[in-house]
């Protein structure tokens, strides 16, 4: 059984669209009513062991590169590296994203730059490079919502946390909820969070 440890180094890797797809979807609630503390995210994840990086996964469309600048340059000053993939419209603009996320944890396995995984995201197809990271020695934990986890992604995880059980999110000041409907949830509180989505 793994034990947590000060010592033990962790890196952090997130499927933004991912994320935030599952969890509109999840908690039901409509798209851009609410932000995500992804820096919260992490710490809650980590905890008190030693954090040595934290990876955003996002595409990009061919085009409209500026499109989503704000958002990763927020993401780039609250501490997070934004790896972006370059996709053509007709792509949704996130074709090679998981390649991307996948790849990045398999090298810095192999490079020896963490003891432990986190990998953020409900898609079962990084099961197959969990398993070979953890051939590596290292140890993979998962995190995502649990109404829309692969079986296979969860078992692959040495532990799963069911993102719905933390506190994340938060009302988006500028949403207009009079048409709308307010929003009850247990989980968002009132006031505006930290690390913020257009």
């Amino acid at each position: 059984m793994w034990k947590q440890s000060p010592f033990e180094r962790v890196a952090v890797f997130i499927d933004y669209r991912n994320v935030e797809s599952n969890m509109y979807s999840s908690l039901g609630l409509t798209r851009g009513s609410v932000w995500v503390d992804y820096e919260d995210l992490v710490d809650q994840l980590v905890g008190d062991r030693t954090l040595t990086g934290a990876f955003i996964f996002d595409g990009v469309l061919r085009g409209y590169e500026n499109k989503d600048a704000r958002l990763h340059s927020k993401f780039k000053l609250a501490g997070f590296t934004v790896m972006t993939t370059l996709n053509s419209i007709h792509d949704n603009g996130q074709k090679g994203v998981d390649v991307n996320l996948a790849l990045t944890m398999f090298k810095m396995a192999t490079t020896n730059s963490y003891d432990t995984a986190i990998i953020v995201s409900n898609d079962k197809d990084f099961a197959p490079a969990v398993q070979m990271v953890r051939e590596l020695g290292k140890k993979v934990e998962g995190a995502g919502y649990n109404s829309h986890s692969g079986d296979y992604l969860v078992s692959e995880c040495v532990t799963w946390t069911n993102l719905e059980d933390l506190s994340l999110i938060t009302k988006n000041p500028y949403y207009n909820y009079e048409v709308e409907g307010e929003i009850e949830d247990s989980n968002i509180e009132e006031e505006m969070a930290v690390t913020t989505v257009d």
